[in-house]
């Protein structure tokens, strides 16, 4: 299994075995802007659903 990354849209990439896997509706989010988005186990890096 390759990296996953994480592209526009919330739309994820990765390989395994011989396949390239794209996965498009997921919900998730982009990243927070800056150099370390996971900064803090991702508690600002997050994307954060109201209650």
């Amino acid at each position: 299994m390759s990296r996953m990354l994480l592209l526009d849209g919330g739309t994820i990439a990765f390989a395994l075995d011989d396949e390239l896997l794209i996965l498009r509706g997921t919900g998730l989010a982009a990243l927070a802007a800056g150099p370390w988005p996971c900064e803090d186990a991702g508690i600002r890096g997050n994307p954060v659903i109201p209650a």
